[in-house]
């Protein structure tokens, strides 16, 4: 059985909290051997379905209603369990999924000349890429994941998870939905009012370099 979500996050926008699907990634990791998936855009979800139609077993994928600019030119090569690099650095990484992936890229271009920015796709939230989430740990200072989900369950929980079954020390911030009910409004301006469009990213990066560089 595959599931195939058309409404995620704050994506659904003036229909409101009571449409408005935050927990749905908390929900279907819990399950057992469901497969997680959160594409970045209309070519990643072109791939992915592509890969689910041929993949043996339950699997759930994040879509979405509105507009969103492509994170990619073409069709992505696409593999269950793995993440990707989108853009080098190596002070800071954000590891992000969905919607957020083009507002994490677009934040790391805008610090180019002030700080060094790791953009890590994470599109499977489960399985997830311990490899790489692993290697982000060792060579940048910090972890920022990106989600239009809440803190709890999802994409944060479950790069918290990796971290801490790896022992680093790496500092983790979780940014997405800190544990509150959605409201009514155009999804852009409730990225803004929640904290999670592109200036938020940025000025987090600033705030964690800074403080990560007086530790």
């Amino acid at each position: 059985m595959k599931f195939v979500a058309s409404h995620p996050g704050l994506d659904v926008g003036p229909d409101g909290a009571s449409a408005q699907c935050i927990e749905d990634m908390a929900c279907m990791r819990a399950i057992p051997s469901m497969v997680v998936l959160s594409p970045a855009d209309a070519y990643e979800i072109t791939a992915a379905t592509k890969v689910l139609a041929n993949y043996n077993g339950p699997a759930y994928m994040r879509s979405g209603r509105s507009p969103c600019p492509n994170v990619f030119a073409e069709e992505p090569h696409f593999e269950i369990g793995k993440g990707y690099v989108l853009h080098e650095g190596c002070d800071i990484t954000i590891i992000s999924c969905g919607v957020m992936t083009h507002r994490a890229l677009s934040a790391a271009k805008a610090l180019e000349r002030k700080v060094s920015v790791r953009v890590l796709h994470m599109p499977s939230i489960k399985p997830i890429d311990r490899e790489k989430i692993i290697d982000a740990c060792q060579e940048t200072k910090a972890i920022i994941t990106c989600e239009d989900h809440s803190i709890i369950g999802g994409l944060g929980s479950a790069v918290a998870e990796v971290i801490a079954e790896s022992a680093t020390a790496t500092p983790l911030y979780r940014m997405g939905l800190q544990d509150v009910i959605g409201r009514s409004g155009e999804p852009d301006e409730l990225a803004t009012f929640y904290g999670l469009n592109t200036e938020s990213i940025v000025q987090k990066v600033i705030a964690i370099n800074k403080e990560t560089n007086h530790d």
